[in-house]
């Protein structure tokens, strides 16, 4: 089903940021052991490589430039999060705030992430500095049957072909048979390479915390764009567990909710996490044929939630059975989620053992270590951000 309305946060009541989301979040003991773990880890590694030694010493910083879109802000925060704890100036801006531009000129060098609509505005700033720009990947071949309405227009590649020099990278959420299949075209028709750039968590914000029971079950996301699926999957749960569900479309599903938005997910998704037993999680129906899984297989659990998962193969490719729950069915989806509320216990050694990988292999800080050292040495540094070029195509 197509979507039929332009959701904005207007249209929804806002859950604010409380004064305990700001106590909640500020862990600084937690944190500082986690960031410490990771930089120990990574750092070594990125000093290895002469050219990532010399832009780390030169005076450059990372830029994002894009619209707000919010699972995309939550994944660019992280990511500039990262930078920023490893001393890298990081330069946020969002669409109508290009008289920041300015500050970009007071470094040397830039690594620019941004959308390719927005490559033009960036074309007098790289006139001026030296750029490296990184841009997120559309589709352009083909498309899921549901989200026809995204794929480009046919002169797509001619006109980015006028930024070909310009742009080093794309980044896609999805595996390389994905990318192959989406949006080959950046390869064959434009000669750039695309990164298979998974989700991750941003380990400064996203924690578990302490908090009271607020209810069995919550989903942070939408009813509109997968409605059959949602209602295959939740119905039975929703009619017989207290639930919070956040999120726009509710209010034209069949469950009597309102729309409700964040306002601010990385101040509060802690605190809606760690207060539910499980946490809702499901697919796009394309989401099925193992080309990616969404962000809640990650952030859901490192924020104290217990996520049980439809079966999307792409979670086995990031976690194994003893780590995290996957159901086979929207009948043993129920039966997981009834088991697991009433054996809460049960849960505990599923979210140690997935918070241990994740922080070991699955932050922003690694994400940002792969684009780094593949940006500035040509390589990626770890299986989970494959790079798909004309070599290996």
């Amino acid at each position: 089903m197509k979507r039929t309305r332009d959701w904005s946060a207007n249209d929804m009541a806002v859950v604010p940021v409380t004064d305990e989301d700001r106590v909640t979040t500020t862990r600084s003991h937690v944190v500082r052991e986690r960031l410490n773990r990771v930089t120990e880890q990574l750092t070594p590694v990125l000093h290895r490589s002469e050219p990532v030694r010399e832009w780390l010493a030169s005076k450059g910083a990372l830029l994002t430039y894009h619209a707000p879109v919010p699972s995309r802000q939550v994944q660019f925060t992280g990511l500039m999060d990262a930078a920023k704890s490893w001393s890298i100036p990081a330069i946020p801006i969002y669409t109508g705030q290009e008289e920041l531009f300015g500050h970009a000129l007071s470094y040397e060098r830039l690594i620019i992430i941004t959308t390719d609509e927005l490559l033009p505005k960036l074309m007098p700033l790289t006139r001026r500095r030296p750029c490296k720009i990184v841009v997120l990947s559309r589709y352009v071949d083909d498309c899921p049957p549901l989200m026809k309405d995204n794929l480009v227009p046919p002169n797509f590649i001619e006109a980015m072909s006028e930024y070909r020099e310009a742009v080093s990278l794309v980044l896609s959420e999805w595996t390389p048979d994905g990318n192959r299949r989406f949006c080959g075209s950046y390869v064959t028709k434009l000669g750039l390479p695309i990164m298979s750039f998974a989700w991750g968590v941003n380990l400064l914000r996203h924690v578990d915390v302490s908090v009271p029971k607020i209810a069995d079950v919550v989903f942070l996301g939408s009813y509109f764009e997968k409605q059959r699926h949602i209602d295959r999957y939740f119905a039975p749960i929703l009619a017989r567990h207290s639930h919070t569900i956040i999120g726009p479309g509710w209010s034209e599903s069949p469950y009597g909710l309102r729309d409700t938005v964040l306002e601010d997910f990385n101040s509060t998704a802690p605190r809606i996490y760690s207060g539910h037993t499980i946490s809702l999680n499901v697919h796009h129906p394309h989401e099925y044929e193992g080309y990616t899984c969404n962000e809640r297989v990650f952030n859901s659990v490192v924020m104290g939630g217990f996520p049980i998962n439809d079966p999307v193969p792409r979670v086995r490719e990031f976690f194994p059975e003893d780590e995290m729950i996957v159901a086979e069915s929207p009948e043993d989806y129920i039966e997981k989620t009834d088991h697991f509320i009433r054996y809460p216990d049960e849960r505990l050694p599923y979210i140690e053992k997935a918070q241990r990988r994740i922080f070991a292999e699955h932050t922003y800080h690694h994400r940002l270590a792969d684009l780094l050292h593949f940006i500035l040495a040509g390589s990626s540094l770890s299986s989970y951000c494959p790079v798909l070029n004309e070599s290996n195509y």
